[in-house]
């Protein structure tokens, strides 16, 4: 169900979409990457995952005018990172991994299913324990 609601707010190619941000900088990239490298939370991955923080080139082409009142052509070239995450649902990652213990700060939706109220009250009361 999650799915389609991704796929109906980003398109079929989410980093394509205008609609969806960037993660700030290279060192939260790296974290999002470290959080979803353990292979136990890539066993729970069941949609999205993929993490790109390639460097991108924009090409500028403008003209100014110089002293003599010249038009000069110039030529600018950009760094851009891309630094982007996929819109992730996790299913039953491991309780005692990093992405569970952490601020996750992304495009991450850890999804935990209980069998009874009040296994799912238990968890949350000693979650809320290590949070704001």
């Amino acid at each position: 169900m999650l799915k389609p609601t991704i796929k109906s707010f980003f398109g079929e190619n989410p980093k394509e979409s205008g609609c969806l941000s960037r993660i700030a900088n290279k060192h939260h990239v790296q974290r999002l990457s470290r959080l979803l490298s353990d292979p136990r939370v890539q066993a729970s991955i069941v949609y999205g995952g993929s993490i790109d923080e390639d460097k991108l080139y924009a090409l500028f082409y403008s003209c100014f005018l110089d002293h003599t009142k010249s038009v000069l052509p110039v030529i600018l070239t950009l760094n851009i990172f891309n630094r982007y995450v996929e819109p992730t649902i996790l299913l039953d990652p491991p309780l005692d991994s990093e992405i569970m213990n952490e601020e996750i700060f992304g495009p991450i939706l850890p999804i935990i299913t209980v069998s009874i109220f009040k296994a799912y009250s238990i968890y949350i009361s000693k979650q809320s324990t290590n949070r704001c």
